[in-house]
């Protein structure tokens, strides 16, 4: 299995991500050949697909089941080994997903502590890379600032994630909140029903039919033609000029 090609939308990361930690649940054979796949991901892992393997492994490894500790020291330790003797864009990919992780998932950063060394490491690895004559002062800056990241796992801090490696934020999870309601334009019936939005994933937002006794929509991804925010003023829009997008 490899991520990048498995999963070419964000609904397609959804609904493996879902069903492979249903799958994996308290079965040891399966959880190893998953977790097996992911190692060997990561071993492709570029910038592009950074967003998908952390949604991916954020929902992986918050399984809660017994077998949750050793399948987590085997894929962080391979987050580690897959950065050595790479590429520095690649070096980077990684360290940026292993601090996201970490400042979602408990378990995550529980095991940054225990194995402070490896942490170090990494730190040093990026110190290397943070040579003025090679780098822009912009890379300087997003360099030192995942470096101030690690120090704070490692020590077990609390922290927000730099402005510079902040990519699991967008501009959607402001714009689409969990239990606000929006607008969903439904083919079927021609016609505008207010949603309210259950679940922000990225580029998705899980809907339910307010007018429906919470029939749910379903996965909408938020560039949509058929989503509209709710504003002060009336939503109006002909079929024919819905059509002429959709064409």
């Amino acid at each position: 299995m490899c991520i990048r090609d498995s999963c070419t939308s964000n609904l397609a990361v959804v609904n493996l991500s879902k069903a492979l930690t249903h799958i994996g649940w308290e079965d040891e054979s399966a959880k190893k050949s998953i977790t097996e796949g992911i190692v060997m991901s990561l071993e492709r892992i570029g910038q592009s697909d950074i967003r998908r393997h952390f949604h991916f492994m954020r929902e992986f490894l918050g399984a809660k089941d017994s077998l949750q500790g050793d399948c987590a020291d085997k894929l962080l330790r391979s987050v580690l080994e897959s950065a050595e003797e790479k590429p520095k864009e690649k070096v980077i990919c990684l360290i940026r997903l292993l601090v996201w992780l970490a400042h979602e998932l408990p378990l995550v950063a529980e095991w940054s502590r225990e194995n402070g060394d490896c942490i170090t490491l990494l730190q040093k690895e990026l110190d290397n890379m943070a040579i003025p004559i090679h780098n822009s002062f912009e890379s300087n800056k997003k360099i030192k600032a995942l470096i101030k990241c690690l120090e704070n796992i490692k020590e077990g801090k609390e922290f927000s994630l730099e402005e510079h490696i902040e990519g699991i934020k967008t501009m959607y999870y402001e714009k689409y909140l969990v239990d606000s309601e929006v607008l969903y334009y439904d083919m079927k019936s021609k016609r505008w029903k207010q949603c309210v939005v259950n679940l922000v994933l990225d580029e998705m937002i899980y809907l339910t039919d307010e007018s429906s006794s919470g029939k749910n929509v379903g996965w909408v991804e938020v560039e949509s033609d058929c989503l509209a925010a709710i504003i002060n003023q009336d939503v109006r829009m002909e079929e024919t000029d819905l059509a002429s997008k959709n064409t």
